[in-house]
């Protein structure tokens, strides 16, 4: 199943394999995390599902989901560690 599947189905209200996930950051900690992991392309490598969208008239009502700056990047490496490892986790 692949992510496209995983999202059309969750939309649909039929079981997946994982959960579908969306990791987004701020600036500061997505330069961050870059930094801790090694990895320049950081954004790249967690495996949102939801790559981006576009809404022409969109207006954010609500302040962003985005993780904040003062989590540690040890927690936010375990959080993605489990959107990406699901079925380790719980099976």
């Amino acid at each position: 199943m692949n992510k496209r599947d995983r999202i059309i189905n969750a939309i649909r209200h039929v079981d997946n394999d994982i959960t579908p996930y969306h990791v987004d950051f701020t600036v500061e900690e997505l330069e961050k995390m870059a930094e801790y992991s090694g990895v320049p392309d950081f954004a790249g490598r967690i495996g949102n599902h939801i790559v981006g969208t576009s809404y022409a008239k969109w207006t954010e009502i609500a302040p962003t989901h985005a993780v904040p700056g003062d989590v540690p990047p040890e927690n936010v490496m375990a959080m993605l560690d489990v959107f990406q490892n699901q079925d380790k986790y719980i099976r």
